[in-house]
């Protein structure tokens, strides 16, 4: 497993938010995904790209119901959406997040093995290094468009 410590500095996503029970996500968020998808292009101009033009983010960002950016309790917020340039406004029907900047341990995975890297870095990593959670975690897709190759961000520390 591919596990990584980084730093990442604050940046700002739009897209389609929902909120909904810390157990079924996957009833709600997939729709997010695919509303976002279907209007992607309402962003498209907003969107902050590589410098080889690519996308810079696709982001599956998470934070409690009050905007805190800490773990989800029995409710939890998503926003399926796209990392934009700094100052970018929201259009209408989609939602700016404004996300801090924390140290990260990074897990790199797949759709079939999100939920085992998901608890192997929460219960045997962490404990084995002595970290504490300090946010919530986010999902990054580094090639858009592939659902199935992932990045898991847990942070360890604001900052």
């Amino acid at each position: 497993m591919n596990l990584q410590h980084i730093v990442k500095e604050a940046f700002e996503v739009i897209g389609k938010e929902g909120t909904g029970d810390s157990t079924q996500g996957y009833l709600w968020v997939p729709p997010l995904w695919k509303e976002a998808n279907d209007k992607f292009d309402e962003i498209s101009g907003l969107v902050k790209l590589k410098e080889d033009g690519r996308i810079a983010g696709v982001w599956g960002a998470m934070s409690d119901i009050n905007y805190g950016f800490r773990p989800w309790d029995i409710r939890g917020k998503y926003l399926a959406g796209c990392e934009v340039t700094e100052g970018a406004a929201a259009p209408e029907g989609w939602v700016k997040w404004s996300v801090p900047s924390f140290r990260y341990v990074t897990a790199e995975c797949n759709s079939l093995e999100y939920g085992k890297v998901f608890q192997y870095v929460l219960k045997e990593y962490f404990i084995e290094y002595g970290l504490t959670l300090a946010g919530a975690v986010h999902e990054y897709y580094p090639e858009p468009g592939n659902t199935e190759k992932l990045c898991l961000y847990f942070p360890i520390e604001k900052l």
